[in-house]
């Protein structure tokens, strides 16, 4: 019963704060610029949603955006995992640079 009870305060405090910083009203405003899913608003995707703007702003003024491509991944065969030798798996398998 106790944990319960727990729960009960914990979702009453979640909900007076999304109260409290209006959030339900300022993520419908960011679908209706955006045009996307309210869904997709609320899990935090600002990349997506930044899209979805630039392509609406896009076609309103008669411009035409490419589809988007992913890539695939090549695999390596077998043949060529054995040759590279144990000292290569000890390496970092990601580089990239520093974001600040």
């Amino acid at each position: 019963m106790q944990y319960l009870m727990h729960c009960e305060a914990d979702t009453h405090f979640i909900a007076a704060i999304a109260l409290k910083v209006q959030m339900l009203p300022l993520s419908k405003q960011l679908t209706t610029l955006a045009g996307n899913s309210w869904a997709r608003t609320l899990s935090g995707t600002r990349a997506e949603r930044n899209e979805y703007i630039l392509l609406h702003e896009f076609h309103k003024n008669n411009y035409i955006c490419p589809d988007k491509v992913f890539e695939k991944r090549k695999t390596k065969t077998e043949e060529e995992e054995n040759e590279e030798g144990a000292d290569q798996k000890k390496k970092d398998k990601y580089k990239g640079g520093l974001v600040f």
